[in-house]
């Protein structure tokens, strides 16, 4: 009965983290359409915008885009354990394809192949550590972990964010 109390707590988590993310990456933290911007780019190519902004910004942008799908490749491989690794980093690509997708639909930002390769990894690092921590504890542990440590400091940092953001 306790799996299923931490199952529900972790699948309400990854939600509100999916909700957040597409926040974060689609409307850019704003609550005002308006403020978003209109940019409409697509690029398939990783690293193909290379001469059009900064190193600085491109490699500040890769490490952000895999510390944010971090906690994706966590909570699919926690909600998804009996699934391959292959099959839960085909989820991660497939999220960030449509995350892609909707910025180049809804005119917010730059479509890259950049951001689907760095969000994979993201995902992929994440699906790592739940299994090395999975390995070296237990995977109810982990799970307790996810649901009754890290999602409460998520949460209050996600209202953190919103709050200095807004």
């Amino acid at each position: 009965m306790k799996r299923l109390k931490n199952k529900k707590i972790i699948a309400f988590a990854f939600f509100y983290y999916l909700i957040f993310c597409l926040w974060i990456l689609l409307f850019k933290m704003s609550l005002d359409l308006e403020a978003v911007g209109s940019v409409r780019l697509f690029n398939l190519i990783p690293f193909g915008l290379a001469g059009t902004f900064s190193t600085r910004m491109l490699i500040e942008d890769f490490i952000y885009n895999i510390l944010a799908f971090i906690p994706f490749g966590i909570f699919i491989k926690s909600l998804r354990r009996d699934k391959s690794l292959k099959n839960n980093l085909l989820v991660g690509f497939l999220f960030s394809i449509f995350i892609e997708v909707s910025q180049y639909l809804l005119a917010v930002g730059v479509s890259d192949g950049t951001d689907l390769t760095a969000n994979s990894l993201g995902a992929l690092l994440g699906i790592f550590i739940y299994d090395l921590f999975s390995k070296k504890f237990s995977e109810k542990w982990v799970d307790k972990i996810i649901g009754e440590v890290l999602f409460p400091l998520g949460f209050l940092l996600s209202l953190l964010l919103i709050y200095y953001k807004i």
